[in-house]
This record gives C-alpha cells, sequence and structure tokens, in this order.
C-alpha cells in the first residue's frame, strides 16, 4: 500500500488534501503512479486537489468526482497565490511518487512545503526516491523536509536507508517502505493487454540526460542510435518505434533519434509514434519484441509484460530498481553504454 500503514492516522476519513507532483505532462510513469494514488485516497473517501502544469488529460470528472486540478500558472507570485487557494481547506499537503529528491531536477517542493508548514497543513512524500544527491543546498533541504513531514513512504530499500539516518529522534515522521505506486496500475493495465507473438519491433524510449551530462553521454545521440540498431540486429527486429515517455520534454529529442538512426541504417523501418495517453503507451509497448529505454517506468511496464528490457543507468532509481528486481529480463546498460546483468 502506498500510503502506508499510519495513512489513517496523519489523515481523517473524508477530509480534503492537496496533491503535488510531476503532472499534467502526460508523463507515462508519473501519469501511472497519480492513477493509482487516486485510487488509494478513493478507498479514504478523499477530496483531492492536484497541482498540476497542465489539464491531466485522462482525469475525467465523471471518473472522479472528488478531484479538482488546479494549473500552476507562470509568476513566482501566482504559484504561491494558487498553492494557497487550492490548499486552503487542505488538512495536508503530499507529493505523489518519483524521485524528488536529487541533485538535478526536483527538490521535493521545499519552497511550497515549508510554506504549507507556515499555513498550518501537515506535510508528506508517497512512494517516493532519492537520487543523486551531492549538492550541500538540496541535501539541506531533503534533511529538512524529512524532518518536517508526517508521513514519509519510500519505494527502494537505499532510498528508505538514508532517510533513516537523515531522520531526526524528535521527529516523529512515519517512514515505511512501499511498493512503487504504478505498480498497482501496471498490474492491472497488463494483464487485460494480450500476450503478443511474431513481433518484430524495438520500442525506444530516451530521455534528454543534458542536466545528467556530468555523470553519463549526456545529449548524446550517436551511441544510443547505434546500440539501438545493434539489439535490432541481436534480437532480430526490423523495425524502430520510439515514443515518448514524457509528451511535452522527449519530443524534440524523439524526433532527433529517429533522423539519427535513419542516417546510420537504411534498411531498419523507424517510426515516431507521439501517442501520449499512458495506456496508448502500454500498449505500444506491448507490441514489441525488445525495448531499450532510459525512462524507469518503461522498465517497470517491460517487467509486468514480461519483455526483454534494456534500461540507461542515468540515475540511481535505475540501479536500484534492477538490482531488487533480479529479473534476468531487464538488463542494466552502464553509463558507457555497455550491458550489465541483473
Amino acid at each position: 500500500m502506498t500510503l502506508g500503514t499510519n495513512f489513517s492516522s496523519v489523515v481523517d476519513i473524508g477530509s480534503e488534501i492537496t496533491l503535488v507532483g510531476y503532472y499534467g505532462m502526460d508523463n507515462f510513469g508519473d501519469d501511472l503512479m497519480l492513477k493509482s494514488l487516486l485510487d488509494e485516497f478513493r478507498k479514504h473517501d478523499l477530496k483531492v486537489n492536484i497541482l498540476a502544469y497542465r489539464e491531466v488529460s485522462w482525469l475525467l470528472k465523471e471518473a472522479y468526482p472528488n478531484v479538482k486540478v488546479w494549473i500552476w500558472p507562470d509568476s513566482k507570485i501566482g504559484k504561491f497565490q494558487i498553492f494557497k487557494k487550492a490548499s486552503q481547506n487542505s488538512k495536508a499537503v503530499f507529493w505523489g511518487g518519483g524521485t524528488c529528491f536529487t541533485d538535478e531536477d526536483g527538490d521535493g517542493y521545499f519552497k511550497y512545503m515549508i510554506y504549507a508548514k507556515l499555513l498550518s497543513k501537515k506535510v508528506g512524500y508517497l512512494g517516493v526516491g532519492i537520487g543523486n544527491l551531492s549538492k550541500t543546498s538540496r541535501l539541506f533541504k531533503t534533511k529538512k523536509l524529512i524532518n518536517i513531514s508526517s508521513i514519509l513512504t519510500f519505494r527502494d530499500k537505499t532510498s528508505l536507508k538514508k532517510a533513516l539516518n537523515w531522520k531526526k529522534k524528535s521527529s516523529k515522521a512515519s517512514i515505511e517502505l512501499v511498493e512503487d505506486p504504478a505498480n498497482q496500475t501496471l498490474k492491472v493495465l497488463a494483464s487485460s493487454l494480450p500476450v503478443q507473438k511474431n513481433n518484430n519491433s524495438l520500442v525506444l524510449a530516451w530521455r534528454d540526460l543534458s542536466d545528467y551530462s556530468n555523470t553519463t553521454i549526456g545529449s548524446e545521440l550517436l551511441p544510443v542510435s547505434e546500440m539501438a540498431i545493434r539489439l535490432c540486429q541481436e534480437y532480430k527486429a526490423n523495425r524502430i518505434i520510439i515514443i515518448d515517455t514524457d509528451s511535452v520534454r522527449d519530443r524534440e529529442l524523439s524526433i532527433s533519434l529517429k533522423e539519427s538512426i535513419e542516417r546510420l541504417n537504411g534498411t531498419i523501418s523507424v517510426e515516431y509514434n507521439d501517442c501520449k495517453n499512458y495506456e496508448e503507451k502500454l500498449a505500444v509497448i506491448n507490441e514489441s519484441k525488445v525495448i531499450f529505454t532510459s525512462r524507469l517506468h518503461v522498465a517497470v511496464a517491460a517487467k509486468y509484460l514480461n519483455k526483454e528490457c534494456f534500461v540507461y543507468n542515468y540515475s540511481p532509481k535505475i540501479s536500484y530498481f534492477v538490482q531488487e528486481e533480479g529479473n534476468n529480463k531487464i538488463q542494466l546498460i552502464d553509463k558507457d553504454l555497455t550491458i550489465k546483468s541483473a
């Protein structure tokens, strides 16, 4: 259970909460996590306010009558105003799913969580992880948020261990290990998809690694293209289907990858599929023979679909997943693009 065993002691049945996270970007993993969290909240009869970057395309009012989506404005002042308005009747503010404590990406919405505490709200993190953390400022923020949270649930053992080490003895935060929030939705969806036979495609789902250029291949596309072709040859796939895991951030990179592969090899068919809904993306992944990705939840989907998958180790969350699963069909690609077995 992603919410943890002590959730009911923090949030009363039928009360109102606010949920923040990376929502509204048609991101495969974040949408899966959001869906699972909303299903859990429904069991507690909660009224949920979601702060998102855009409208959540699949979140229909008829299916989720107790959910309201608020859109972040552009201005800094406007962001605090909308946050205050969205959370004014909420008992608690939660971050929902994902690796939200990192050097490269998020800081756990530090300013907003501190602001929520000033507004006398409880705060917490549900089904999250800790990534690369070496910057002094990010480490300080993470430790502070861990110690002001009423509930913390982590999706991997290493993140949990770090949080426990950073938690002060005086902190009353409840810290637990839980299943990745996306798993619940993936289990249901994967079980309903047909088993594909005679597949001849490789699905490629890559992310822009420019922010990780100190520890990875960064924005280089040539080695990714070369490996995709090599995997096609090894698995006798004659088609590459490129999808956006994040439909906002990945599009430009995906198109560039298509062009890069086509320049290298004229015999393999390369298709860019711009599907946006998480169910559509899962259906494309299901039709593959082999998967090559740098996205965690594409690899998690491969697990539930029983697919061969090669996943690039750009972040600790990738290696945590591969090591904890020990699935011989999911292989870790090291940062120099060499293959390491599970």
